[in-house]
């Protein structure tokens, strides 16, 4: 029989919803504080919370890249109670001079309808298999950015003291690497430096 057909209801629940990820995508990288909460659900007081600690936390890295792309095709999503609607979306971030294409990394995100809109709820959700949201290292707490010859390094404030001496081993390695490899090997490196193994866990997925 083949898919079912979406109503236009759900087409326009699609579009209103890549419309909010875009004006959120545009607002992280302005880092502007209250474009980027605008598209959150404000009944939802501790996610919003987390959201302004994020955009704080993530202001000092230098992005090239950062977007959302919902595929509802293959993630058609979940309908729960009060009408919310849980689906499967791809981030694309690149760290500007490190990262010569984007990273892509899944995060189940959850809208509520609000006033005649869709807004965002929580990052909590499961996907039909098992997916759930990535955590980057600025879903962990304020960052700190190193930025050497070859290097970016990206730390906590605990490492503080740490920051240059990565950055100089990095800047050290790069070109001895380059010798061996050749234009295979990237000419900035960029590490990312958890406080624990849960956050080291969850950056690698």
């Amino acid at each position: 029989g083949g898919p079912a057909r979406a109503s236009a209801a759900e087409v326009q629940r699609i579009e209103d919803v890549r419309t909010l990820l875009d004006a959120r995508a545009g607002a992280l990288l302005r880092r502007d504080r209250a474009g980027w909460l605008a598209g959150v659900d404000p009944t939802a007081t501790g996610f919003r919370s987390r959201q302004a600690a994020l955009l704080a936390a993530i202001a000092p890295v230098p992005l090239s890249t950062w977007r959302y792309e919902i595929e509802p095709r293959h993630q058609p999503g979940r309908a729960e109670p009060g009408g919310r609607w849980t689906v499967q979306v791809t981030l694309h971030y690149a760290l500007r001079g490190a990262d010569p294409a984007p990273t892509t990394r899944p995060l189940m995100l959850t809208f509520a309808p609000r006033g005649g809109r869709w807004l965002l709820a929580a990052d909590t959700g499961t996907g039909a298999d098992g997916t759930r949201t990535w955590r980057g290292p600025w879903d962990h707490g304020p960052l700190l950015v190193r930025r050497g010859r070859h290097s970016l390094v990206l730390a906590h404030p605990k490492h503080a003291a740490r920051l240059d001496a990565f950055a100089a081993g990095v800047d050290a390695a790069v070109p001895r690497v380059r010798q061996v490899l050749g234009g295979r090997a990237p000419a900035a490196v960029a590490v990312l430096i958890p406080d624990d193994q849960r956050e080291m866990s969850q950056l690698v997925g």
